[in-house]
């Protein structure tokens, strides 16, 4: 048992003296700690009495890291707070000292701006705060020298900026824009002012913009030009700095490619124009372009005119479409498609789908809604009117022409002509017998009718539904188309005829019949007692008394106005009443004459020499019989003719 007793003595003793060393070297590190805290404390109050700031502040900070030991902390503490502003401040002199020295070895004007700017937004915030701060701040300024480093920063970079510039000016390099970006950062204190840095720089600047604008014009299109350009101005605008001359060159180049282009090349001209327009940060609505640009587009729309009114409408269509690259020119070229229409007769006949050769085309007004409108006679013998309405719907009617007319000198509207107010076309042909045939078509629909043929000196509209013709023929009927010579057998012109009288016509059941002449009714009392040839009728009839048909000039001028003007097909209600029609005689035979008019059959008597072909009688309608038409038994109607008017053949 003593000896485990002993073992375990040993065992407490060596662990009291180890607690021990550990306790005495805790002490030594301490006291060593404590010792090393004065001694920072005392080196730190030393380098502030010596006036070094940051070292001792430095120190301070050291001292106070000792943190398990305390050796003057209060004093520790009011010392750091009172070095702050200054050990900041000589921080940062110190700091902006080894920028300037680095920008000045490479003229980084970016980097010495920055340390500029740093220096003035510090030097902000020490204007607010306290005079002693102030003055601190000052001292140590005046200490770096640090306004006299910038000065000579800036005037070394400044040198070394402009030259290269100008090197690249007069080397046509054009590669020196970042030495003109930093050109124009340079604060314009190190120029004396903002006047005097612009003026210093504006001479340069321009110089090399205008050599490198001069070099694009030549080696790039318009557009790569202005694209350029574009982007200069808005590097000079991103830095605050009015550069007119790079705005003027443009206009210049722009103007002079324009001017060019104007002479030879329109289409051109408009691209280009288009292209300027569309740079409006470069060419606002005051640039002199704008006036130009649009001053040639007006002369071009006015050209235009000037050939449309000279009726060269291809050359004025081509014209208007060249311009509508530049502006929209849908409108002028409809008006002309119109004028074209109005004046061009054959260009709507063919908009309408009139093919082959065409005669007599005419451009007429438009009527009845019809903005214009187009007649002619085709090759086929027919004549055609087109019409033209606002919603550019064409409609067409056609109707044949006789075939027998020929030279056809005109064709013009004469809606007077129609009661019903429908269009009416007059043809104005070559007459052998009188100055022209006149025929007239009435529109229904698509169909053109022939309401009128008549060879006549001339041909006047009294009112809706009647008109006048001086000396005319008998009316022709579409039955009979034939030319007849107003004639008789002995070769003269048959009084019968009219020669020399002027007849009235009247629209009735769709055609112009003929209603009485100034000789037939003023002169009746004359005319009627003589026949087709002009003579007077046979003795006989006037010796007899009990003849019916025998009359003198005063019963026949009483006659005369008892007389009423039919169509051959209202004979039938007229029944021993004395009337005037128009008709086409068909056959002759034994003093009888057979005329049909649609389904009606007439029979003239009388002692007249009747031929074949147009004819005006006057007489009454007596009684009716049955008559032998081909075959078969019709009721034909019986008049006495009392007057008749015909040309009879040669």
């Amino acid at each position: 048992m003593s000896i485990s007793t002993y073992k375990r003595s040993i065992r407490y003793r060596n662990t009291a003296i180890a607690v021990l060393v550990l306790l005495l070297l805790a002490a030594g590190f301490k006291v060593y700690a404590w010792w090393q805290k004065a001694e920072l404390y005392q080196q730190a109050a030393a380098q502030l009495a010596a006036g070094n700031a940051v070292e001792a502040e430095e120190l301070f900070l050291k001292a106070q890291n000792i943190g398990f030991v305390d050796y003057k902390e209060a004093e520790t503490a009011q010392a750091l707070s009172a070095l702050q502003p200054v050990t900041q401040a000589k921080r940062l002199f110190s700091s902006l000292t080894d920028q300037i020295a680095s920008a000045v070895a490479v003229n980084d004007a970016g980097s010495l701006v920055k340390a500029y700017e740093s220096y003035q937004s510090t030097k902000s915030q020490v204007s607010k705060l306290d005079e002693g701060s102030q003055k601190r701040f000052a001292e140590t300024a005046a200490s770096y020298n640090i306004d006299e480093r910038f000065a000579e920063a800036f005037g070394s970079v400044k040198t070394a900026l402009i030259q290269s510039v100008e090197g690249a000016a007069a080397k046509k390099k054009f590669d020196a824009d970042t030495a003109v970006g930093f050109l124009l950062q340079i604060p314009a204190a190190y120029y004396k002012d903002e006047a005097a840095k612009r003026k210093a720089l504006n001479p340069l600047l321009q110089k090399y913009d205008q050599g490198r604008l001069d070099a694009l014009v030549k080696s790039k299109s318009l557009d790569e030009v202005l694209k350029e350009g574009e982007g200069l101005q808005k590097f000079y605008k991103d830095r605050g700095w009015e550069a007119p001359w790079v705005a003027a060159k443009l206009e210049k180049a722009a103007q002079d490619t324009l001017a060019k282009l104007e002479k030879n090349d329109l289409g051109g001209f408009l691209a280009a124009a288009k292209t300027v327009q569309s740079y409006k940060e470069l060419f606002g609505n005051s640039s002199k372009l704008n006036g130009y640009i649009q001053s040639v587009v007006n002369g071009r729309l006015a050209r235009a005119e000037q050939l449309i009114a000279a009726k060269k409408y291809a050359e004025a269509d081509e014209l208007y479409k060249t311009l509508g690259a530049y502006r929209d020119t849908s409108k002028e070229l409809q008006a002309l498609d119109q004028r074209r229409l109005e004046s061009d007769p054959a260009v709507l006949l063919q908009k309408a789908g009139i093919e082959g050769a065409l005669s007599a085309a005419t451009s007429l007004k438009g009527t009845n809604g019809a903005q214009t409108a187009a007649a002619a006679i085709t090759d086929k013998k027919k004549l055609v009117l087109a019409r033209l309405f606002a919603d550019q719907r064409i409609e067409v009617a056609e109707g044949a022409v006789p075939s027998d007319l020929t030279a056809v000198k005109a064709i013009r509207p004469a809606d007077e002509l129609s009661p019903e107010g429908q269009p009416v076309l007059l043809l104005e042909a070559a007459s052998k017998k009188r100055k022209a045939r006149y025929v007239a078509f009435e529109a229904h629909g698509s169909e053109l009718k022939p309401i009128l043929d008549l060879e006549a000196d001339k041909l006047e509209s009294v009112r809706s539904g009647v008109v006048n013709a001086d000396n005319p023929l008998p009316e022709r009927t579409e039955k009979n188309g034939a030319d007849k010579n107003s004639q008789d057998k002995n070769g003269t012109e048959a009084p019968g005829s009219q020669t020399g009288a002027k007849a009235v016509y009247e629209y009735r059941s769709g055609r112009y019949v003929f209603v009485k002449s100034d000789k037939d009714f003023t002169e009746n009392g004359d005319n009627a007692g003589r026949d087709v040839n002009g003579d007077v009728k046979q003795e006989a009839d006037k010796k007899d008394p009990k003849d019916g048909t025998a009359r003198d000039a005063k019963e026949g001028a009483k006659d005369a106005k008892e007389v009423k003007s039919i169509t051959a097909n209202e004979l039938p209600k007229n029944k021993n009443a004395k009337v005037v029609f128009q008709c086409d005689i068909q056959s002759v035979a034994d003093n009888r004459a057979i005329v049909k008019f649609d389904d009606l059959y007439i029979v003239l008597t009388g002692k007249f020499r009747f031929s074949t072909g147009p004819a005006v009688v006057t007489g009454t309608y007596t009684s009716a019989e049955d008559l032998k038409q081909g075959g078969k038994t019709v009721k034909a109607y019986v008049v006495q003719v009392s007057s008749l008017v015909q040309d009879e053949e040669a």
